[in-house]
């Protein structure tokens, strides 16, 4: 049985990997001699920076420093996964070097967050069918976002469905595109399956081994840690209105027991906690980006119908099993009811708080089918079937963009001309002004700074990017180029040739040193 299970499960993860790359091997059949293929998909700006970041270990570095600013910068222990993978790659070819682990980080991230998934699942169905089908709906369902595709967008009030956007909210695009988030949740359930599982008779030191494996969490995104917390909060007052309805002492009761095991979990991982909160309340740097860096939820009614495939059968699923007295199902069903508060939270990053919740209803969607029978089950299964088509639009979609090569998926050969002759002959760590498409391309290409070209990571962007299309326009006087230049540190310049880099040449200060028919770099000098 046991390897039934485990084959179930890694035959699944097969067909996710495979799902999942599609879209990228048409990229790579589409490229040409004009095109080369970026080796993304969804979220091409952040993508070039996750490349961008494994450049930087690739140059020697060991702590992140974003290249997408010129700001003056301490380093932070952060995306280390791409820092170390980074310096698995070496010129020639780096960059399709750097794509490849990309991939593969993204493929084991496959494997292990369906693997972890199962683990949790497993505290709650025995059997086989209902432990995968939970699995699957956790790994591929989605909501009814699928309804924007045909024509009933103004259910979103001029948004998007979640199911497009939100890696929290589902996890597919995860799956699809976003290995550290994969990486992050997997560690989140393996942790919490430890921390429900561990032997009753170890209360402190059982939290203590999940909260060692939230470490590991920490290095893929450690803001996953406090989701932890929190779901480790919810559990904790599920079990002490439990106890206060069996009229029980709290202190004397299994309450007391969770919370020395929560205790432990939460202390064994708080180091990358307290090392974030204290980096960003001390490090100018990382205090502005937190300032700009803003993921707000979206209208609650946007939430309804993200979960309005599984929220019927999961109402099913939670009174079935509150009848039952089970710690477990208890941790999963405060968790789901605390959704709204976990949600809205007044905080930058309240959108990320809900993560791993659309798994809890996973779960309690699947209690709530397994109790059905006849033609109401045949009826249920279709209507969790229907959760599986966000996914396949995603996948679908992604295959019709890299049907016809054009940016952002795709680069031209005078880039790749750019970026080779940029390698040889920039400095490290130079700044590099360009328009914001280019600058958020170039940092995953060559190991050089630029001022704008990723919205969390670079400083002032907004003020900056209307500077710079200002600056490119032509708007501002000769006197006014050459002062933003230097307020600004540039060392080199890519001009476009549409508007006409030969007229740069005749501006002091600046040395053309590269051009093609599409675009070309100056050096800025100053005496």
């Amino acid at each position: 049985m046991i390897d039934m299970k485990r084959r179930n499960i890694f035959s699944f993860a097969f067909i996710v990997i495979l799902l999942t790359s599609l879209p990228y091997l048409v990229g790579y059949l589409r490229q040409d001699e004009q095109w080369r293929y970026t080796g993304l998909l969804i979220a091409a700006e952040d993508g070039h920076s996750y490349l961008a970041k494994m450049l930087l270990g690739a140059a020697g570095d060991w702590l992140f420093r974003t290249p997408y600013t010129a700001y003056p910068q301490r380093g932070f222990l952060a995306f280390f996964p791409y820092i170390l993978l980074g310096k698995l790659t070496s010129p020639p070819g780096q960059y399709s070097q750097l794509v490849a682990l990309f991939h593969l980080f993204r493929i084991a991230g496959v494997i292990f967050c369906i693997w972890a998934t199962d683990r949790f699942v497993s505290l709650y169905f025995s059997e086989c069918r209902y432990r995968l089908f939970a699995v699957v709906l956790a790994t591929l369902g989605g909501g009814l976002g699928f309804l924007y595709v045909f024509g009933l967008s103004s259910f979103w009030q001029g948004g998007l469905p979640l199911e497009f956007y939100s890696p929290e909210t589902f996890g597919f695009l995860s799956f699809l595109a976003i290995p550290h988030l994969l990486w992050a949740r997997g560690f989140l359930f393996w942790g919490l399956t430890d921390y429900l599982h561990a032997h009753r008779e170890e209360s402190f030191w059982g939290g203590w081994k999940a909260g060692v494996i939230w470490n590991l969490t920490g290095l893929m995104q450690p803001f996953t840690i406090v989701v932890g917390w929190a779901v480790l909060a919810i559990h904790l007052f599920a079990e002490f209105l439990y106890s206060l309805l069996q009229k029980n002492n709290p202190l004397h009761s299994s309450f007391s027991f969770w919370a020395k095991r929560a205790s432990g979990a939460v202390l064994a991982s708080s180091p990358f906690v307290i090392y974030t909160f204290v980096s960003f309340r001390l490090d100018p740097f990382l205090k502005q980006w937190e300032k700009q860096n803003i993921i707000l939820s979206p209208p609650i009614g946007d939430y309804l119908l993200a979960y309005g495939i599984l929220l019927p059968l999961s109402l099913v699923g939670t009174w079935k099993w509150l009848r039952q007295s089970d710690v477990s199902k208890r941790l999963l069903i405060f968790w789901a009811l605390f959704f709204p508060v976990l949600a809205y939270v007044p905080y930058n990053l309240q959108r990320r708080l809900p993560e791993g919740v659309f798994v809890a209803l996973s779960i309690l969607a699947v209690a709530g089918f397994s109790i059905l029978s006849g033609f109401p089950r045949s009826l249920a299964k279709i209507w969790l079937g229907l959760s599986m088509i966000p996914s396949l639009i995603l996948v679908g979609g992604g295959i019709i963009t890299l049907l016809n090569p054009s940016p952002p998926l795709y680069f031209s050969a005078d880039e790749q001309d750019l970026f080779k002759t940029m390698r040889d002959m920039v400095p490290r760590s130079s700044v590099v002004l360009a328009d914001w498409d280019l600058s958020n391309l170039l940092p995953a290409h060559v190991p050089v700074r630029v001022i704008i070209g990723h919205g969390p990571e670079s400083l002032r962007a907004i003020e900056l990017k209307q500077q710079v299309e200002k600056f490119y326009r032509g708007d501002l006087s000769e006197k006014e180029r050459l002062q933003f230049l230097k307020q600004e540190n540039v060392d080199y310049l890519i001009v476009r040739q549409e508007i006409s880099p030969n007229g740069w040449r005749k501006m002091p200060d600046l040395k053309l040193l590269y051009q093609n028919s599409s675009l070309a770099l100056f050096q800025v000098t100053r005496p």
